[in-house]
């Protein structure tokens, strides 16, 4: 099962994070699919995309960050309004799960700050501001399959904010708990889960 690793240098302001995420996956992905890449390397990423979707977020230092983007294959994301404008986000092209590089096995997983409850759980279905004006900004010349990816990731953000996340066709409690920032087990925990493996769309499931 491949996955996609991505590491934002601890720099980064927390709140800015998903967004600086979005963004970067959003380039990234017309960065992998450029024509300018092998048959191989376009397997691979779209091999990802069809099949397993599955993301990590790192939080990294500077020498980790460097090491991150000088030794694979990466794009390099950032935002205008933080560090200077200098690279801060590194889209790492997809890896298979038992083939991890140690510099991305043993890096820390970014777990976001404790946010602010809002008062509707409603808002679980909806995405962020931020997230969502930046999707309905981009220019019509960008691959439009590309906007799957944010939508979906945005989606674990908004449940984040809210502290709850309803569970979709094919969601698994290991995913929400990998995208989220809680381990699979906490998760269960906090839910009273008998059976973590046995959860159904439309179910809501607390996060904190």
């Amino acid at each position: 099962m491949k996955k996609m690793y991505i590491a934002v240098i601890d720099e980064a302001p927390d709140y800015m994070v998903p967004t600086l995420v979005a963004h970067s996956m959003l380039n990234a992905h017309e960065f992998f699919t450029s024509p300018g890449r092998s048959h191989e390397q376009l397997e691979r990423y779209n091999d990802w995309h069809r099949r397993s979707f599955r993301k990590v977020v790192l939080k990294v230092n500077h020498r980790e960050f460097e090491k991150i983007r000088n030794t694979l294959t990466c794009w390099a994301g950032h935002e205008n309004t933080i560090c200077n404008g200098a690279a801060t986000c590194l889209v790492v092209e997809p890896v298979e799960s038992d083939n991890v590089p140690n510099v991305l096995k043993f890096a820390k997983m970014w777990k976001p700050a404790e946010p602010e409850f809002l008062c509707d759980n409603a808002i679980a279905d909806n995405l962020p501001l931020a997230v969502q004006a930046m999707i309905d900004n981009v220019p019509d010349s960008v691959d439009r399959s590309a906007l799957s990816i944010v939508h979906n990731y945005s989606e674990f953000i908004a449940a984040i904010r809210v502290g709850y996340f309803r569970v979709r066709a094919g969601d698994t409690l290991s995913e929400i708990g990998m995208y989220t920032g809680t381990d699979w087990r906490e998760l269960a925990r906090i839910n009273n889960l008998k059976n973590p493996d046995l959860i159904f769309p439309g179910q809501l499931i607390k996060l904190r």
